[in-house]
């Protein structure tokens, strides 16, 4: 018997299995790729103190290493955020994936597609090509609504659409992630991301817009055209986009032994949460306990990490905050995001 069922072999779901292995419970992930890492959709910023509190070593899955972040508001006011040491790694997500389920030690099977998820009797039968059963089960799968519906999770009505290019020859500096709030990106921002001396990630995300995010995009690199940062000549190297399902209140993302982890929570401290209430309801550790391994199942990317804080200040407010910021020295600035 199988005490806890993984579907799903992302971030969340690997690091949640690992950790149920960890605590002795006998695991199983189950992933819908035949190679673990494809068809990803992400920024591929994580939080290095996150990474340390799951005891996740360094890889090659390392791209580059930033210190700190620049805040760009829409009339091009902009603050910075410096530390002295590095905050956040810039990733392979693919690789880093592939870097996970190398740790992971227990059973996984690739390439196979869970196609129902029912309870049977205080269990759960799970069928991808052969029938498996478990005490619990949890969902990792993203966007993917169709076992969320069987297990009888609602599903979300609101979701942030995202757009990302990865382009040779932006010019930016290295240690620095920038953000860009306001109408830029409505409802969430957008990022440029450098990933080495030559190559960034440049994206934004919107919700509730009046546009589709496609014309978003194109508005951005014209106002980066406009800065000298991007040139026609630049070579778009990869294209990438999805959505976030955007958490809402009422929305159950545990019941009855079934979970909902990542984004597959609709919001990334809900996420965290819940595979805190998982940890906890399977094992009986505390929840204290348990807190510093969950922190960070989902706080990888910067549409992810990020989002908690920055969507409640994001418009607005975080333009009101910028203003204020800029006027400070870089002395002052740098120790706010000093360690």
């Amino acid at each position: 018997m199988i005490d806890v069922a993984v579907v799903g072999a992302g971030p969340a779901g690997l690091i949640c299995a690992k950790e149920l292995e960890k605590l002795g419970e006998k695991t199983i992930v189950v992933e819908k790729n035949k190679k673990i890492g494809d068809s990803v959709e992400c920024a591929g910023l994580f939080n290095i103190d996150g990474l340390r509190r799951l005891d996740i070593d360094k890889g090659e899955y390392i791209l580059n290493e930033v210190r700190g972040a620049k805040f760009i508001a829409a009339n091009g006011d902009s603050a910075e955020m410096m530390g002295k040491a590095s905050k956040a790694y810039v990733v392979d997500r693919g690789e880093f994936d592939r870097f996970l389920a190398k740790e992971y030690t227990g059973e996984l099977v690739v390439g196979k597609e869970v196609k129902g998820a029912r309870k049977k009797g205080e269990n759960y039968e799970l069928d991808f090509g052969k029938t498996v059963e478990a005490k619990s089960v949890v969902l990792a799968t993203g966007n993917d609504n169709n076992l969320r519906e069987q297990l009888g999770f609602h599903k979300p009505s609101r979701f942030i659409s995202t757009s990302q290019y990865e382009i040779e020859g932006i010019s930016t500096d290295k240690d620095m992630v920038e953000l860009y709030v306001g109408s830029v990106a409505p409802g969430f921002f957008a990022w440029v991301i450098p990933v080495s001396d030559k190559v960034s990630r440049v994206g934004l995300g919107i919700l509730d817009a009046k546009e589709s995010t496609h014309n978003y995009m194109e508005a951005f690199l014209k106002r980066l055209k406009s800065e000298g940062k991007f040139k026609e000549k630049n070579n778009v190297l990869l294209k990438s986009g999805g959505v976030i399902p955007v958490f809402e209140p009422g929305l159950e993302v545990a019941h009855d032994n079934a979970y909902l982890v990542g984004d597959a929570a609709t919001d990334m401290l809900a996420g965290q949460r819940v595979g805190c209430r998982l940890l906890f309801v399977l094992t009986g550790r505390g929840f204290q306990q348990l807190l510093p391994a969950v922190h960070a199942v989902d706080d990888f990317t910067i549409t992810r990490s990020l989002a908690g804080a920055t969507t409640r200040i994001i418009n607005a407010e975080m333009e009101k905050l910028i203003p204020v910021y800029s006027g400070r020295s870089q002395h002052s600035l740098s120790t706010v995001g000093s360690g």
